[in-house]
């Protein structure tokens, strides 16, 4: 008797681990989903602007209520309609093309796909953040070296 006390009380002990597995499993899908319903996003907002082929690069202008900061995600660089000046615009383009010919999107990309895997380490959060700034730290002395830092500065402001 006393074994059939003892095996109905463990079968009512909470399986912790089985827990913590698939609640990390379940929080790894739905950063995939997240991933690539942001990808998605990006496709689907890329097919409906006006596009302009360039050299090495495909300029995509979106309408204002979709982005309002430029930025570049592989070999295209975003811009919103009509927010720039044609100078302003050239010095933009010159900062994405640093960050396209350095391969930055790549670096991030990786990097989404480590946090996807290892979200629980904050550790993965800072270095991110950390590679995003060294990104914008490299592509503005490659621009400065390249342009006149005034006219830079006051973009960026």
């Amino acid at each position: 008797m006393e074994t059939d006390i003892s095996l109905s009380e463990s079968s009512k002990i909470f399986d912790w681990a089985s827990f913590l597995v698939c609640a990390y499993t379940a929080t790894c899908l739905v950063l995939v989903l997240r991933l690539c319903y942001q990808l998605y996003q990006l496709y689907s907002i890329s097919t409906k602007a006006i596009k302009e082929q360039g050299q090495d690069f495909t300029k995509v202008y979106l309408p204002l209520s979709n982005v309002s900061v430029p930025f570049s995600f592989f070999n295209s660089i975003f811009l919103p309609r009509g927010s720039f000046t044609d100078a302003e615009e050239r010095l933009i383009i010159a900062h994405e093309r640093v960050h396209i010919a350095q391969r930055h999107s790549l670096d991030i990309m990786m990097m989404q796909i480590i946090r996807v895997l290892f979200w629980v380490n904050p550790i993965v959060y800072l270095f991110l953040k950390a590679i995003k700034l060294n990104h914008e730290f490299l592509v503005d002395s490659h621009v400065c070296a390249q342009h006149t830092k005034l006219d830079y500065l006051k973009l960026l402001l």
